[in-house]
């Protein structure tokens, strides 16, 4: 089963937003307040130097996240330049998605994605740990991928290792 956000006719963020439990816009709203009030910023990269920089990012943060557990098999040097070969075939038609939140000058969270056949399908993300207190981790996972101005598509789907986090987590995310 693989967790996906189902947004046939959702209009807007704030029309997904609302089918959320309470619980999740207070944490959500609570976050982000927070976040923007210490100067966070939300980027979707659009031109190749900022594709170039979010992957970086993206690769730094996803390696450490996962040092601690053995190193990723999700990425490594070829898969990284596999990333930019698609970024660079796929960015103009807005089909590869490179999220980034940053912080005081750093990025403390990346997300890639692909767009095809009306959906957006996630391919990883990275989070820098020790910006805990603004959940990036959280805001990467949810708002903003459906506060994409380019949505493609209905659906987001995300890769099978998000599922028991999702799960774990109660967000309130439709798994089909």
């Amino acid at each position: 089963t693989v967790p996906t956000i189902d947004l046939e006719g959702v209009e807007s963020f704030n029309g997904w937003f609302a089918t959320k439990s309470a619980h999740f816009r207070r944490e959500m709203r609570r976050t982000r307040r927070r976040l923007l009030a210490d100067g966070g910023t939300f980027r979707l990269a659009s031109t190749p130097e900022e594709v170039d920089r979010g992957l970086d990012a993206f690769a730094r943060l996803h390696y450490a996240n996962w040092a601690s557990r053995g190193g990723s098999a999700a990425l490594d040097p070829t898969v990284e330049r596999m990333l930019r070969d698609a970024a660079a075939a796929l960015l103009e038609t807005g089909r590869f998605r490179v999220w980034s939140l940053e912080l005081g000058g750093a990025t403390i969270a990346g997300r890639v994605a692909l767009a095809a056949g009306g959906e957006l399908g996630f391919w990883a993300s990275g989070f820098d740990e020790g910006a805990a207190r603004h959940s990036p981790s959280l805001h990467a996972l949810s708002a903003w991928p459906v506060r994409d101005p380019r949505r493609a598509g209905r659906r987001r789907r995300w890769p099978a290792d998000r599922t028991a986090y999702l799960r774990s987590h109660e967000h309130p995310f439709s798994v089909r």
